[in-house]
């Protein structure tokens, strides 16, 4: 940061020539005249002066008899003085200092993260399609509006945040409400089930709760509404509050797991050489910078984006596409039933994994797995425990549910 400052306001590189170099330093520093990186080479004194402190200076050198010889100058002011009689150079800065800022007006990356059952690339397609694309005024973009049509087109999401952060629209979703998810909707809302399953336990930190622990639920109904109401004493309703329900609520629930693979396969085995081809992206035109290689039958190809950016959030409307071609022999292998068995645990074992990553537990497996001459099938099913909120608009209450609730205020006439 300090070495920016002195970029901006100009900083001198001098030789210091007295017999009191050390009383000439430390009425500098009485002064509050900043110098730094001081070295004596032999009988020669070397530091860095500010241009201002070096004016202030001038009284010192009498009064101590130093003599400065100035070595080098470097910053904006001197770089700007240079060229002050280049109009040409002038004009090319103040043009682009306007297109960057032109540019920073713009959306020019969608970046998506927390998804799990839903694909990065099948997120960024729907939110270009319907909403924003790449080239988007950012004054048009209404981050509400996306999170709430995310919630309603995608079962699976429970929560989602999106930002604006320089040329970036940032998109954050979480597939179930836990007590370290922050409620983000900016309506009244109900918590509903986005799974079926038995409710283990429900805390309700805002809105009337509607099932208790040990209640089946289903895929949609309301755990806890955001009416809040208000009853007399002959428990009618008086009043009728709408708010942001908020609460955790797990649940037992059951998921299904099937998986199969030929006990015969064929293995890649991929040769050293290496082929690389070039792309350039200019405002989602695409522009081959040499010719380009076919796929074909062995060969596999990982193309890789390289953005180009100033910082972390500006990104511009340009980046380089890179496509690396690795070509490969197909060896035929066989499993012996030993070794199917065991991919078939490990495959089993990576997906309590994946339930554990996502904070999931995993109460047991009904799992079998049946390996035959041709063939491996692992097939059952786990029971899990798991946060099952949803975020959903306020929807009216049925008969059968309004008849179970409870007065959550008595007011006395």
């Amino acid at each position: 940061m300090q070495s920016l400052k002195h970029l901006i306001i100009g900083y001198i590189q001098i030789e210091l020539e007295s017999a009191n170099v050390e009383r000439f330093l430390n009425l500098c520093a009485k002064q509050n005249i900043e110098i730094w990186n001081f070295k004596r080479k032999e009988k020669q004194n070397f530091c860095y002066i500010t241009r201002e402190g070096l004016e202030k200076s001038k009284a010192l050198q009498k009064k101590t008899h130093t003599n400065i010889h100035i070595i080098r100058k470097a910053g904006l002011p001197f770089f700007l003085c240079k060229y002050r009689k280049r109009k040409l150079l002038v004009l090319g800065f103040c043009i682009c200092f306007f297109l960057l800022f032109g540019l920073s007006q713009f959306v020019w990356e969608i970046d998506v993260s927390g998804n799990v059952s839903y694909t990065k690339e099948d997120i960024i397609k729907y939110v270009e399609r319907k909403y924003v694309s790449l080239g988007t005024l950012k004054m048009r973009v209404d981050c509400s509006e996306l999170e709430e049509q995310l919630r309603v087109n995608y079962d699976e999401i429970a929560w989602v945040s999106c930002s604006l952060n320089g040329c970036r629209l940032s998109i954050h979703i979480k597939e179930t409400l836990d007590k370290n998810t922050k409620n983000n909707a900016s309506q009244p809302c109900d918590l509903v089930a986005s799974k079926s399953g038995v409710v283990t336990s429900i805390v309700t930190q805002n809105g009337t709760p509607l099932v208790q622990k040990g209640d089946r639920v289903k895929k949609g109904d309301t755990l806890i509404t955001g009416n809040i109401y208000i009853y007399s004493d002959s428990n009618e309703v008086l009043e009728t509050h709408k708010e942001i329900a908020e609460g955790t609520i797990w649940a037992k629930t059951r998921a299904s797991y099937e998986c199969s693979f030929l006990r015969s396969y064929y293995k890649k085995e991929y040769k050293k050489k290496k082929s690389y081809t070039y792309a350039a992206y200019i405002c989602g035109k695409r522009i081959p910078l040499m010719p380009e290689i076919r796929q074909k039958d062995g060969m596999d190809q990982i193309t890789e984006e390289y953005p180009l950016k100033i910082g972390k959030t500006f990104f511009l409307p340009f980046y380089l596409e890179k496509t690396t071609t690795r070509r490969f022999d197909t060896v035929k292998r066989e499993y012996s039933k030993q070794e199917a068995y065991k991919s078939a645990q490990d495959k089993i074992k990576k997906k309590i994994r994946e339930f554990e990553k996502k904070g999931i537990k995993v109460i047991s497996n009904n799992i079998e797995i049946n390996v035959n001459d041709s063939k491996c099938e692992a097939k059952g099913f786990f029971i899990l425990e798991e946060p099952i909120g949803k975020i959903r608009a306020i929807k009216d209450l049925t008969e059968e549910q309004e008849n179970k609730l409870k007065p959550t205020e008595e007011v006395t006439w």
